[in-house]
């Protein structure tokens, strides 16, 4: 997993491009969860919980599957499970913390 930087959030391309470069067949680009740590070293870090990244990756693995380039974006595909479909995710952030009391 990859951990995004203050710096990296301008290289989405070139980020994608190197994973497929490993031969990944995906790609998982989320914004940060302002959960624990990442709230607490948001000073440190520098930037907001917008993910630009996933703005920019997301137009990028679009085109590259357009072209023919197999690539999927993990983070969208379980949004649009989840907003599409019946079908529960087991992606943790995407809990209800209530669901244990209904």
């Amino acid at each position: 997993m990859m951990t995004t930087t203050l710096l990296s959030l301008d290289h989405p391309i070139e980020i994608i491009d190197e994973y497929l470069k490993q031969g990944f067949a995906s790609v998982f680009l989320r914004p940060l969860i302002p959960y624990g740590f990442a709230v607490k070293s948001k000073h440190k870090t520098g930037y907001e919980m917008v993910s630009l990244i996933l703005q920019k990756g997301l137009a990028y693995l679009l085109d590259l599957n357009r072209r023919g380039i197999r690539i999927q974006e993990l983070y969208t595909t379980t949004l649009l499970t989840k907003i599409l479909t019946p079908f529960a995710t087991s992606y943790i952030d995407l809990q209800s913390p209530l669901i244990s009391l209904i």
